[in-house]
């Protein structure tokens, strides 16, 4: 009688097991990983920008609400795995 509880048992907790493991292994292979170890608004002084397909300008923010906007960027950033580095020209 304990041998069938136990099949039972396995029969269900399988499937979630397996649920579990492939569910975010499908996300990030889709969606890419997060960014992770972005700095506290309090540690960053300044943030520099440049695009160098425009030129070689640079702007610096340093406004806290400028700082803010930026981390919160980085929240839409991802590594996606599998996908070759861009080389700039």
């Amino acid at each position: 009688m304990k041998k069938i509880r136990h099949n039972k048992f396995l029969n269900y907790i399988i499937p979630i097991i397996i649920s579990v493991i492939i569910i975010p292994i499908m996300l990030f292979s889709m969606n890419g990983i997060p960014l992770f170890g972005v700095p506290k608004v309090e540690d960053i002084d300044y943030i520099e920008m440049s695009n160098t397909k425009l030129g070689t300008n640079t702007r610096k923010f340093t406004e806290i609400e400028d700082i803010e906007n930026a981390i919160n960027f980085t929240n839409f950033l991802s590594y996606k795995l599998g996908t070759p580095e861009q080389k700039s020209c």
